[in-house]
């Protein structure tokens, strides 16, 4: 795969990451927790940029969740 075709099916998770470590950096200028903060952004990043991409499944992560274990 070339670079150009990891960025065209991974564009919206990497334009979600590099926006929530902007906003972690200013959250850390604001004298917030700086751990808390960038995991807190990462996270909502790479989930909004999984959703962009069309890649999120909200229903199978709830069924996951509440399905029985055997």
């Amino acid at each position: 795969m070339e670079n150009t075709e990891v960025f065209a099916r991974y564009r919206g998770r990497i334009i979600g990451i590099l926006a929530a470590i902007l906003f972690s950096v200013l959250f850390f200028y604001a004298s917030v927790s700086v751990a808390i903060t960038v995991f807190i952004f990462l996270f909502v990043g790479y989930i909004l940029g999984k959703w962009v991409d069309g890649d999120l499944n909200v229903a199978g992560y709830i069924n996951a969740l509440f399905q029985r274990r055997r």
